[in-house]
């Protein structure tokens, strides 16, 4: 499906994740697609679909919790599309879609609260110096912490894939689930997104210090996350395709 991909988008991604123009594209760029597109104006409209903000005394999303232009409601879209999509460019998009939001649903920054932009607004010094902000931190940093080869990145996921069970949900994936349990990681106090008071879950003032054992702790648990991701969009694929 993505060797039929039209040329200008092919560049896009290629652009994106800095490799030549004719380099070869594979799913694992693909998936960076939805975010290299979503400042041209065919693509604005996403911009809000790759996050859900939950109100600050909620303790639990719902089925309800957003009706359409969200995370969630962006993989039930998209799974539909990739089924009954009326070209192989539309199946191709909705692909490409997916592999993106099963990524960012499992980043917990992702669920979080609107007036900090889901940790872009809270700042931070951590151990690199190079993320200042705590969604960066889990973009980027907390992933390239360790210095891996890409055969020792491989080898690290492939081990926690081998000791992860396999997912198990019907055709309707149950991305409320998967939104929750990324919202109970965020309000977790030692991850210092935010401090529980009563009934709120309020931003933490001044700056958030990091520490190598913040780094080593939240690594880990973002490399499962990663596997999570990629075992449940497998089951989703197999079940769409």
């Amino acid at each position: 499906m993505l060797k039929q991909l039209p040329q200008k988008h092919k560049r896009t991604i290629n652009r994106y994740n800095k490799l030549s123009k004719n380099e070869k594209i594979t799913f694992a760029t693909a998936c960076t697609w939805a975010d290299a597109i979503k400042r041209e104006d065919d693509y604005k409209k996403f911009k809000v679909w790759h996050y859900v903000n939950i109100p600050r005394n909620s303790d639990l999303m719902s089925n309800n919790s957003c009706l359409t232009d969200c995370l969630p409601q962006a993989i039930l879209f998209h799974k539909n599309k990739l089924s009954k999509g009326k070209n192989n460019w539309e199946k191709s998009q909705a692909l490409m879609f997916l592999g993106h939001w099963l990524g960012d649903i499992h980043q917990p920054l992702h669920v979080g609260f609107a007036s900090d932009l889901g940790g872009n607004a809270t700042k931070v010094s951590s151990p690199d110096g190079k993320c200042s902000n705590l969604h960066w931190v889990w973009d980027s940093c907390l992933l390239y912490r360790e210095k891996y080869s890409d055969k020792q990145w491989l080898s690290l996921l492939n081990k926690k894939w081998q000791q992860t069970p396999s997912p198990q949900f019907s055709e309707n994936p149950p991305v409320w689930k998967w939104a929750n349990e990324s919202f109970n990681l965020v309000r977790r106090s030692d991850v210092g997104y935010c401090l529980q008071q009563g009934n709120k879950c309020v931003i933490k003032e001044g700056e958030l210090e990091l520490t190598d054992e913040y780094y080593k702790k939240f690594s880990a648990i973002l490399q499962q996350q990663i596997v999570l991701a990629a075992k449940r969009l497998t089951l989703l694929l197999e079940q769409t395709l």
